[in-house]
């Protein structure tokens, strides 16, 4: 069996991950006060609605006690009203009128939403963190499904982001004609069709989801660096250590840190079952190859949206052309007519191998330090437990 957590110093950690939530559920309803005073004259009452709501069932998390089930439900509730409401007014209203995404937000100031999908992602990442906290420590008692990380905290803060590059993508200019490769590529990721928007979101939700894994990753390694430190000061004390004192220095002095990943590898090094892989670590393992598999799904998207908006260019384009070629004909073949605008059918397809190529770049860099993580985890119980 896996070594199990102190109860009072898991419940510590705990603590503190329900006081960054109620830090970040305060943040986010000063957020909303913000968005509804820049955006009274405009929005109206049935806009402010949601808005006020969300406000108040935010305050409320700030008086309740955390580990009550009204307070996971104001919060939830109080996030998601909020961010929905901050989205749509007025953005989605304008889009709705038929202006398009980019025009929309160029047309209004966005801080106020930046801002609320900003910490409403941080709100539910930290959520679902407490909550696999709570699940480690205790399977039995929770009934929620656990997860490492929340692709709805991914997808707002890739809503962010796409809010920030549009506003200030608006500074960016390109003269029409001009084809020399920079101009290309500004126009395809600045482009206004619904299919540049969605491949701009989804390339955002997609760097979102690695930069929360990168986070995670960071956290195994500020961990590994605190270990490392105790294993140093217990060496430089009594010298060598024993493999039972490496689970007892975690049990000790790390109680509230036993479901990550670096500390998983650094028992199963030490022996601490006595089953060849340690069913703790494998158990992670398949928490965190669930969140990666979900994470290469969404990046495969990428190309394949850019194709289809080059496929429906080249469909229009063709449909376009003239069928009877005879010369007696009262229409002829005008080709740069029937294919005009055809490169910028094109330009989806540049944004969506861009796009692919920086995700998978960056999943690479995250990933290369998760692998280098067990190595490095083995390496170092080897050395603490060597003698000299």
């Amino acid at each position: 069996m896996t070594t199990l957590e102190r109860p009072g110093a898991t419940a510590a950690a705990i603590d503190a991950g329900y006081l960054r939530l109620r830090l970040y559920a305060g943040c986010l309803a000063a957020s909303l006060f913000a968005h509804a005073f820049v955006h009274a004259a405009s929005d109206g009452p049935l806009a402010l609605g949601p808005v006020l709501l969300a406000i108040v069932a935010l305050a409320a998390c700030l008086v309740l006690p955390p580990p009550s089930a009204s307070f996971g439900a104001l919060l939830a509730a109080g996030t998601l009203v909020g961010a929905a409401a901050a989205l749509v007014f007025p953005i989605g209203r304008d889009v709705a009128a038929g202006l398009s995404v980019p025009a929309a937000v160029r047309s209004t100031d966005v801080w106020p939403q930046i801002l609320v999908t900003l910490f409403a992602s941080r709100i539910l990442a930290e959520s679902a963190d407490v909550g696999f906290s709570r699940y480690w420590q205790n399977p039995l008692s929770t009934g929620r499904r656990p997860r490492t990380q929340s692709m709805l905290a991914a997808l707002l803060l890739g809503l962010c982001l796409t809010l920030a590059f549009y506003q200030l993508a608006a500074n960016l200019s390109v003269e029409p004609g001009r084809l020399d490769p920079m101009s290309v590529t500004i126009r395809a990721f600045t482009g206004e069709t619904g299919l540049h928007v969605a491949i701009v979101v989804l390339f955002f939700v997609v760097a979102a989801a690695i930069l929360d894994a990168a986070l995670l990753a960071m956290n195994d390694r500020a961990v590994l660096d605190a270990f490392r430190q105790l294993c140093d000061r217990q060496r430089a004390a009594g010298g060598r250590l024993r493999p039972e004192d490496i689970v007892r220095l975690i049990e000790t002095h790390l109680p509230g840190q036993t479901h990550s990943r670096a500390l998983a590898y650094v028992r199963e090094a030490a022996g601490s079952t006595t089953e060849p892989r340690d069913p703790g670590r494998l158990a992670l393992d398949s928490f965190h190859a669930a969140s990666r598999r979900l994470i290469r799904a969404l990046l495969s998207f990428l190309p394949l949206l850019g194709f289809l908006g080059t496929v429906i260019g080249l469909t229009v384009a063709i449909g376009g052309l003239p069928t009877d070629f005879s010369p007696g004909a009262s229409s002829s073949l005008d080709v740069s007519s029937s294919l005009s605008g055809l490169a910028v059918k094109f330009e989806t397809t540049l944004l969506g191998l861009t796009g692919g190529l920086l995700a998978s770049l960056m999943l690479a860099l995250v990933e290369r330090g998760e692998q280098e993580l067990p190595g490095t985890c083995r390496h170092l119980v080897a050395v603490a437990t060597r003698d000299g």
